[in-house]
């Protein structure tokens, strides 16, 4: 059945401009399912921005790396990063191409209105002393394009969920209105939530990948389990869910990964060595081709760790690394 997805800007840039492997899935099902997808110009702006300034924390981080290098080599050496003007050009050149299955919005009087009347009731998606203007905008493009069909928004921002939690639904206050004006709009925190949803998902043979799946992350697991000082060691795997999608290539699936470690750390003391366990799970994606049993592309999207009191709580953050290539002429030298 034709959808109109809207997805937020957070979504957007953790699945860099719908170029993960799970960014492909979704635009593979958008287009079976003769949908489109609804882009406010809050949306858009935003995601530039944020792309934009993401891409200058990564250059400057690739030029402190590349300066070590050139203290211990003692050579002089160069390495080329895409200025700000051409990343800018690449996001706008990269909405361009999706033009056409993308529904542009642009933002009206009547959008801003509606969204002060939150900002001023403190309704989800605003709150107290929390005006979140933007997301006020897009729930309002995404009850007006579900006039025409069904909606799915597509938002990791807690604003939209009751009780501030994803597995909340969406907010109470936002259902009433969308059945006042009898439509339908659907929430999901992540594009791999959505697919699952709208019956997107494909079989897959983990047991051939899933060995391959923490081989390739077990490296970055074990950094993060040491991150923040909390010096922690990796265990047993705990659990891991894999999820298949079908993509535009058919020799390949997207596939979506959560897996969880058992943590230790332990405390040296005068009585004797204090234990304090935890988990760490990462979330990701990659690319898996049947025929030949080979992954690709394996990411990790986002981490969270937990731990007793003593350990400190949980933390979660998201992935901020990418790469494009760039035509000549479009580079900074770091």
């Amino acid at each position: 059945m034709p959808r109109l997805i809207v997805i937020d800007a957070n979504i957007w840039v953790s699945e860099r401009l719908l170029q993960t492997s799970i960014g492909g899935a979704a635009l593979h099902a958008v287009v079976k399912d003769e949908g489109r997808i609804v882009l406010p110009e809050v949306v858009e702006r935003e995601v530039a921005q944020v792309l934009s300034d993401l891409a200058d924390k990564a250059a400057a981080t690739i030029e402190d790396k590349s300066r070590f290098l050139r203290q211990l080599s003692g050579r002089d050496m160069h390495i080329l990063a895409p200025s700000r003007e051409a990343i800018t050009a690449s996001i706008r050149d990269r909405f361009d191409k999706l033009a056409g299955i993308l529904e542009r919005v642009p933002l009206t009087i009547e959008h801003a209105q509606a969204a002060l009347a939150k900002i001023l009731s403190k309704e989800a998606p605003c709150g107290v002393n929390n005006e979140q203007f933007r997301d006020c905008c897009i729930w309002q493009v995404a009850l007006e394009a579900a006039a025409r069909r069904e909606v799915h928004l597509i938002s990791g921002d807690l604003a939209f969920y009751e009780g501030k939690k994803h597995d909340g639904g969406l907010a109470t206050n936002l259902i009433a209105e969308a059945t006042a004006l009898d439509r339908n709009v659907s929430l999901h925190p992540t594009l791999k939530s959505f697919l699952g949803a709208t019956a997107h998902s494909v079989h897959v043979n983990e047991g051939a990948i899933k060995a391959a799946i923490i081989a390739a992350v077990r490296m970055r697991a074990h950094e993060l389990a040491q991150s923040k000082e909390a010096d922690f060691e990796i265990g047993a795997c705990r659990s891991i869910d894999i999820r298949g999608y079908a993509t535009p290539a058919e020799s390949l699936i997207a596939v979506s990964f959560s897996i969880s470690w058992d943590i230790t750390r332990t405390f040296v003391e005068a009585e004797g060595n204090r234990f304090v366990t935890g988990s760490l799970t990462l979330d990701g994606s990659c690319s898996y081709a049947p025929s030949t049993g080979e992954i690709a592309g394996v990411e990790v999207s986002s981490w969270s760790k937990s731990a007793d009191k003593t350990g400190g709580g949980t933390t979660t953050m998201w992935s901020a690394d990418w790469a494009r290539q760039f035509e000549p002429g479009q580079f900074r030298r770091l």
